[in-house]
């Protein structure tokens, strides 16, 4: 009875295994995504370069124009189907297009190959966030072709806004050729000067963006406002009056360099014969100070010099040494016996 019942339970043990074995296994979920990487670029062959792309499971790189109506408008280029990671992806674009805003956006494969449109290959997210982004193109050698020196682009929304700035100069006078700048997360977006009736317009300034003005010339101070433009293609006026522009200061000549000698013995220091223990000098001045070690009522090994100005030196007996140092507070000179290190002789030099 006993091997009857153990036979029967090795039968549905086994039965179980085929089941658990049977089982199609869940594909690891990787913890991004999606990813992509793109920048602003120069678009003279017609193509577009995706600097990096991370996909979980296949889909597509599109790239869509920016109309007034539609942030995703119609495309102007996409990828073949791409999964996991990718690097330098080429896109060919229009050939219908000129100085362009695009929207660069990843889309899930329906499981077709090929892109319809986004409500059947629905965008990628990332936290909940579509997985896109948004930049400017600039064919080489067109109209808005970037210099060398002009500041690097930013991207700018759809809806656009203009201008209208009056400059007055500190009289209340109107200002030509005044510059006006406008500035976003402290970039130069866009630049005019001021007619003869003193106004500058500057148009395509990014709607609902927060942005600073710049304006002023070469004779009075330029003045800086915050400001936002809040409708699109609606002209927006500001008058700015300048205010005078403070005049250089007059440049501080610094004192010249000082020549001082000073003899030196076992007594004390001398200048000029006259024994010295305070010498004056215009602050900032530089001083270069020789010293002249007697032969006469001097011990042998001349003497040690120090002070917290310059590095210490010694002076043979009959020897002299130079050294120099700025003072702009009160600088104290020492000399000592060299051997016994016993202090001989002090001289502050003061600031008049």
């Amino acid at each position: 009875m006993k091997l009857k019942i153990l036979a029967m339970l090795l039968a549905l043990l086994l039965v179980l295994a085929g089941c658990t074995t049977n089982q199609p296994a869940s594909a690891p979920k990787s913890a991004v995504s999606a990813s992509l990487e793109v920048e602003n670029q120069d678009y003279s062959d017609g193509t577009l370069l995706v600097q990096n792309v991370f996909l979980d499971s296949p889909g597509f790189i599109v790239v869509h124009r920016i109309t007034p109506e539609d942030k995703h408008g119609p495309i102007a280029g996409k990828s073949g189907v791409l999964n996991g990671a990718h690097a330098n992806i080429e896109i060919a674009l229009d050939s219908g297009l000129s100085d362009d805003e695009l929207v660069v956006m990843l889309h899930y494969d329906d499981g077709d190959g090929v892109y319809t449109d986004k409500s059947v290959d629905v965008p990628t997210t990332a936290g909940g966030v579509e997985v896109e982004r948004q930049i400017r193109l600039v064919r080489a050698g067109g109209e808005n072709a970037p210099d060398e020196n002009d500041p690097v682009p930013v991207s700018l929304p759809p809806l656009l806004g203009m201008l209208s700035v009056t400059v007055k100069d500190p009289t209340g006078a109107l200002l030509e050729n005044a510059v006006v700048e406008v500035f976003v997360d402290n970039q130069k977006i866009a630049s005019a000067r001021t007619n003869a009736e003193g106004v500058a317009t500057l148009n395509d300034l990014p709607r609902g963006e927060e942005w600073y003005l710049s304006a002023g010339d070469a004779e009075n101070a330029f003045q800086a406002v915050p400001g936002e433009i809040e409708e699109p293609k609606a002209e927006n006026a500001i008058t700015l009056q300048l205010l005078a522009r403070s005049p250089d200061p007059e440049p501080s000549l610094a004192p010249e360099a000082v020549l001082i000698t000073l003899e030196s013995d076992d007594v004390g220091l001398y200048k000029d014969g006259a024994k010295v223990s305070t010498l004056s000098v215009p602050s900032g001045t530089l001083v270069n100070l020789t010293i002249k070690q007697r032969t006469a009522n001097s011990a042998w090994g001349g003497a040690d010099v120090k002070s917290a100005a310059f590095e210490a030196f010694n002076v043979p007996n009959g020897q002299e040494k130079t050294v120099s140092f700025k003072v702009d507070n009160e600088v104290l000179v020492e000399t000592f016996w060299p051997a016994s290190h016993v202090k001989k002789s002090q001289i502050v030099f003061g600031v008049n």
